[in-house]
């Protein structure tokens, strides 16, 4: 989903979604209920969630293996706790 500020949220493997495009959900709100769909079935219910960029920012990347990624990613838990 595209959230504020041009920002990618990404949420994989839940059983249901109770949000929609273009919804905010408040810091604590839910996105929808833990689960095990595609690759993931069979395995404990779970949550894969990211944020990423659209446009990147190439201050960021650096000589690391992923180095080139950090341009895209941010760390999804200020979003999480609703202080990004």
């Amino acid at each position: 989903m595209l959230g504020p500020k041009w920002r990618q949220h990404y949420y994989a493997d839940m059983d249901s979604v109770t949000t929609s495009a273009l919804r905010l959900v408040p810091p604590g709100g839910e996105l929808g209920t833990l689960g095990d769909t595609g690759n993931a079935r069979g395995t404990p219910p779970h949550l894969h969630y990211s944020v990423a960029r659209i446009f990147p920012d190439s201050w960021d990347i650096d000589g690391s293996t992923q180095g080139f990624w950090k341009a895209f990613y941010l760390d999804p838990d200020p979003y999480l706790r609703g202080t990004p």
